[in-house]
C-alpha cells in the first residue's frame, strides 16, 4: 500500500462518501439496511436457552416480519411475471452482502444469486458436491442466494418450485457475511444462517461470537447429528475435564440449533466429543479428534455431521480468519500474528489517509480487515492497496468503517 500521496487517493475520495452515508445513517437512528427478506422459512434458535436442542428435534418457524431465512420455500416478494428462464449468461453488479454454502447433503447443488423485482438469476456455482465448503458469492443488491437441486435448471421460479432447496436473503441486523449450512432434517432440506459478522445483537443462535483477540474460538454447530437427543460435551484431548462455553450458559450442551463457542490456547487444539451424561468427559468419547487451526484472534466453525460412534466434522475457517486447511502454511507466523500486524499496518494507513487520531485509528482498523478478509487484507506481510483492490473489495471495506465510526466513537465527519 502506497505511504504518500500528492493527491487524494481513490479510496479517500469515496471515504469522503462514506462519511456522508454515515452521518446520514446516523440521524436516521441506525446503519441497517431496510430491503425486504424473502418470504421464506428459517432455523433460528434462541441462543440462552438452558439446554441444547435435540439435532433431531431442529425444525423451521414461520417467517417472520424480521426476514428471516429459508428451506425449501417460494418467494413471493418478487414478480412473478419473468419466464422461468435457466440462468442469464449476463454480469451483474455484486452487492455488500456475501453468502457462502456448507453442503451436507448426500447429492450435489447448484447455487445461484438472483435479482429482486424483474427476477432473473446468474449462476454462482453448478454441481457442488456434499461436505464441500464454497466460497463467498455476493447477489445483486437486495437479491437472494437460491440453491436448486443439481441440474435443475430454472433457477427464477417464484412459484411450485419443489427443485428450489433454499432462498436466503439478508435482513436487518444480521449483517454482511453468511455462512450458510444446507442439510436434511425431518426428511427436508433446511439452511442454518451463521450470522458472522451481525450488526446488532438479536440474541439469537445464529448470531456468532465476537473474535477475541487474545485466544482462537470455534463455533460448535450440530444441526446435522442424530441420535443425540440431549446434547453432547466437548473436551480437548489430553486435557481433563469438558469444555465451558465462552458466550452461553455454562450448563448449555452441543446439540440441536445451539451454537456454543469454545477457546483454545496456541495454534490449534484437538477437540473430542462425548455422551451429554459423561460430566467430566473423561470416558470414551463418541466423536473426533477433530483439529481447529487459526489461533489468537481467529474463529472457525466446528460443523459435525453424523451420530454418536460414527462422526465426522467440516472446520470452516470465519471470514477474516485463517482456514483449518491453510493454517500454518506461513512458516513461523501465527495467523493470530498475522492479524495483530495487518491491524497495526491497517491503522498507520487509517492516519495516513485520513488523519484518524492514533486512538480512533486502532479502534477502527480491526473492523476493516475483518471486512475484507485477513488473507485478502495481508499478503505476505504486505498490507493490500485499496486503491487498486477491486470494487467488491473496496464496499466490504467501506462496510467494515460504516460499522466501526460507531462503535469506535468517531464523528463521521472526518471522513469528509
Amino acid at each position: 500500500m502506497q505511504t504518500s500521496r500528492t493527491r487524494p487517493s481513490t479510496w479517500t475520495r469515496r471515504l469522503a462518501t462514506v462519511g456522508v452515508l454515515a452521518l446520514a445513517l446516523a440521524a436516521c437512528g441506525g446503519g441497517d439496511d431496510d430491503t425486504d427478506a424473502d418470504d421464506t422459512d428459517v432455523v433460528d434458535a434462541e441462543a440462552d436457552e438452558p439446554a441444547a436442542e435435540p439435532a433431531d428435534d431442529a425444525t423451521t418457524t414461520e417467517p417472520t416480519d424480521a426476514g428471516d431465512e429459508t428451506t425449501g420455500a417460494t418467494d413471493e416478494s418478487v414478480s412473478t411475471t419473468t419466464p422461468a428462464d435457466d440462468a442469464s449468461g449476463g454480469t451483474y453488479e455484486p452487492g455488500p452482502i456475501g453468502y457462502r454454502v456448507v453442503s451436507l447433503l448426500d447429492e450435489p447443488v447448484d447455487v445461484y444469486v438472483r435479482t429482486t423485482g424483474l427476477v432473473e438469476a446468474f449462476e454462482a456455482q453448478m454441481g457442488v458436491e456434499p461436505g464441500a465448503v464454497t466460497e463467498f458469492f455476493y447477489p445483486p443488491e437486495g437479491g437472494p442466494l437460491v440453491i436448486t437441486t443439481a441440474g435443475s435448471g430454472d433457477a427464477t421460479c417464484v412459484a411450485t418450485c419443489d427443485h428450489i432447496l433454499a432462498n436466503v436473503s439478508s435482513f436487518d441486523g444480521s449483517g454482511d457475511v453468511h455462512t450458510l449450512v444446507l442439510y436434511e432434517a425431518d426428511g427436508r432440506v433446511t439452511t442454518f444462517d451463521a450470522y458472522e459478522e451481525p450488526a446488532e445483537l438479536l440474541g439469537n443462535s445464529n448470531e456468532m461470537v465476537a473474535a477475541d483477540p487474545a485466544t482462537g474460538q470455534f463455533v460448535a454447530i450440530a444441526v446435522d447429528v442424530t441420535d443425540a437427543d440431549f446434547g453432547m460435551r466437548l473436551g480437548f484431548d489430553g486435557v481433563e475435564g469438558c469444555l465451558v462455553s465462552v458466550n452461553l450458559d455454562p450448563s448449555i450442551l452441543v446439540g440441536g440449533n445451539q451454537t456454543p463457542a469454545f477457546a483454545y490456547d496456541g495454534g490449534s487444539a484437538d477437540v473430542l466429543v462425548y455422551a451429554n451424561d459423561d460430566r467430566e468427559c473423561a470416558g470414551e468419547p463418541i466423536g473426533g479428534p477433530f483439529t481447529v487451526e487459526g489461533g489468537a484472534g481467529t474463529r472457525s466453525m466446528l460443523v459435525l455431521t453424523g451420530s454418536p460412534g460414527s462422526m465426522d466434522a467440516i472446520v470452516v475457517g470465519f471470514l477474516g480468519s485463517a482456514d483449518a486447511s491453510d493454517a500454518g502454511d506461513s512458516g513461523d507466523t501465527a495467523a493470530g500474528g498475522d492479524a495483530e500486524t495487518a491491524y497495526a499496518l491497517m491503522a498507520d494507513e487509517l492516519t495516513l489517509q485520513i488523519g484518524l487520531p492514533e486512538d480512533e485509528a486502532d479502534c477502527l482498523a480491526p473492523f476493516v480487515v475483518d471486512a475484507i478478509g485477513l488473507d485478502v487484507a495481508l499478503v505476505d506481510g504486505e498490507l493490500i492497496d485499496l486503491d487498486e483492490a477491486d470494487a467488491a473489495t473496496q464496499d466490504l471495506a467501506f462496510g467494515g468503517i460504516v460499522e466501526g465510526i460507531e462503535v469506535c466513537g468517531i464523528d463521521p465527519a472526518i471522513l469528509g
